[in-house]
């Protein structure tokens, strides 16, 4: 038996692609895109993107949040999450992810949960084919900007692993 006001989300609900497009003084901007939003959604930088991210995640309801406001009554913003979770429209393929990309660097994010009051997942950045785990918002966005504002521009592979199916080849 089911629970009550729950139903089933598709596993790619939160892969992201993540266009990063400008950096300045160690902040970058760009924009995301996600099957599941209509049009991408622009970023100015690490906290809106992060923000913004949040904001994509409550409305889908997925992955749970660890920590969640509480009230007594139900407020006029919970029952609109809750018809946009219920209504989850694919409004793109997934040659999304193939067809943007950022003027600086493209990174395909997989965000898998949401514990401590922070994100774990996965990142794959494209143009180098490797990927990162990471265990929160603070480690993924360290690693971005350290690398970005390496004088070369390029991401350090030190971090990066080189995907499984290059190291069978």
């Amino acid at each position: 038996m089911p629970i009550r006001g729950t139903f089933l989300l598709p596993s790619t609900v939160t892969k992201t692609l993540v266009c990063i497009d400008t950096v300045e003084s160690a902040e970058f901007g760009g924009r995301f895109y996600n099957q599941y939003l209509p049009d991408c959604i622009e970023f100015g930088g690490a906290y809106d993107f992060v923000n913004k991210m949040e904001d994509i995640f409550d409305r889908f309801r997925f992955p749970h949040a660890f920590f969640q406001s509480r009230a007594f009554r139900a407020s006029h913003i919970m029952c609109q999450q809750d018809a946009i979770a219920d209504k989850l429209i694919c409004y793109q393929d997934e040659t999304i992810f193939t067809q943007q990309k950022g003027c600086k660097v493209t990174i395909l994010l997989q965000v898998l949960t949401r514990q401590h009051a922070t994100w774990q997942g996965m990142a794959l950045w494209v143009e180098e084919n490797c990927s990162v785990r990471f265990q929160s918002v603070q480690e993924l966005l360290g690693m971005i900007v350290d690398t970005l504002s390496k004088p070369s521009g390029g991401i350090q592979l030190a971090n990066w692993e080189k995907r499984v199916e290059e190291r069978q080849g």
